[in-house]
C-alpha cells in the first residue's frame, strides 16, 4: 500500500508544478479576451483556476480509466461488465496479475491524492458528499484488495469511472467558453456525452453488472462479508441514483447552484447536457 501513497504524493507534486507553470498563462489568456462583467480580475482568476482544475482531473481520469478498462478486458480473469460469471468464481482462491495490482493501487492512490488535497485545501478540494463517496470507495477498494474481491472491484471501478473524463472536460470547456466562444459546440457535445455515459454506466449497467453478481455469486462468502460487500455496493449505487435525479431535475429547469464545488458533482453540470441548451449548469462567478 506504500505504492499508493507514492502515487498520491507524485500526483500532488505534478499537480502543483503544472499549476505553477500553466495557470499564469491561462489567466493571461482569459484576461486578454474577456470584457465587461467577466473582466473582473477576481472572476478571471477563479474562471482560469476552475478551467485548469477540471482539465487536470479530466486528463488524469482519462489515463487511469483507459488503463483500468484495458486491464479489465484483457487481464482480469474474464470478469468484465459483459460477462460476470468469473468475477467471484472460486472465491476466495482468486489470483490477480501484477498489472492488476499496479492499476488498482494507482487508482487508489488518486483517490488518496484527492483526499489529501481536500485536507490541505490545495488542488482538487472535494465537496462533503464526495468525501463520503471517496471514503466508502476507498474502503471498498481496500476490502476487495485484501479479501479476494479484486476482479469484481476493478470491473466496477472501470465502469463507474467512465463518465469522469467527460464530466470534467465539459466543465473545463464551460469555463473556457466565455474567452473562446468557438468551444461552445465542443462543450455541448461533451455535456451530452457525459449525460449519456452517466446514464449507461452508472444507472443502467450496475444492476446487472455489479448488483446481480454481488447478490447471487457473493453467496459463496461468509454471511457477514456478504452483507458488508453488498451493503456498501448498494450505498454507492444509491449515490449514483441520487445524482441522476438531480441531473434530471436541473435538465427540467431546476436550480443548478451558484458556485463551483471544486469536486465531481455531476448534477451541477448536466443541465445543458440533458436539455441540449447552454443553461446555467455551471457558473464561474
Amino acid at each position: 500500500m506504500l505504492f499508493a501513497l507514492y502515487v498520491a504524493l507524485g500526483v500532488l507534486a505534478v499537480r502543483l508544478a503544472s499549476e505553477r507553470l500553466l495557470l499564469p498563462a491561462l489567466n493571461s489568456a482569459f484576461k486578454a479576451r474577456l470584457q465587461g462583467e467577466d473582466s473582473n480580475p477576481s472572476k478571471i482568476r477563479k474562471r482560469a483556476y476552475n478551467c485548469f482544475n477540471n482539465s487536470f482531473i479530466a486528463a488524469s481520469s482519462l489515463l487511469m480509466t483507459s488503463w483500468a478498462w484495458h486491464v479489465t478486458m484483457t487481464d482480469n480473469g474474464g470478469c468484465t461488465p459483459f460477462s460476470t460469471h468469473s468475477c467471484l468464481a472460486g472465491w476466495p482462491a482468486i489470483s490477480v496479475s501484477r498489472q492488476f495490482k499496479l492499476v488498482w493501487l494507482t487508482v487508489f492512490g488518486f483517490y488518496l491524492y484527492e483526499m489529501i488535497c481536500t485536507a490541505l485545501r490545495v488542488g482538487c478540494v472535494l465537496s462533503t458528499e464526495m468525501v463520503v463517496h471517496h471514503i466508502i470507495t476507498m474502503w471498498m477498494m481496500l476490502y476487495g484488495y485484501f479479501y479476494s474481491l479484486g476482479r469484481y472491484g476493478l470491473m466496477a471501478t472501470a465502469l463507474l469511472d467512465t463518465s469522469n473524463t467527460l464530466l470534467h472536460s465539459a466543465k473545463a470547456l464551460n469555463y473556457a467558453e466565455a474567452a473562446f466562444p468557438g468551444l461552445a459546440s465542443l462543450k455541448d457535445a461533451a455535456f451530452k456525452s457525459f449525460a449519456l455515459s452517466f446514464l449507461l454506466c452508472r444507472v443502467l449497467a450496475p444492476p446487472l453488472a455489479l448488483i446481480k453478481p454481488g447478490l447471487l455469486d457473493g453467496r459463496a462468502m461468509p454471511l457477514l462479508s456478504y452483507y458488508i460487500t453488498n451493503g456498501l455496493l448498494l450505498f454507492i449505487y444509491s449515490l449514483q441514483l441520487f445524482w441522476f435525479v438531480k441531473i434530471v431535475k436541473i435538465a427540467m429547469g431546476g436550480p443548478a447552484g451558484d458556485e463551483e464545488e471544486e469536486s465531481s458533482k455531476p448534477a451541477k453540470v448536466a443541465a445543458a447536457a440533458a436539455a441540449g441548451t447552454n443553461g446555467a449548469a455551471l457558473k464561474a462567478e
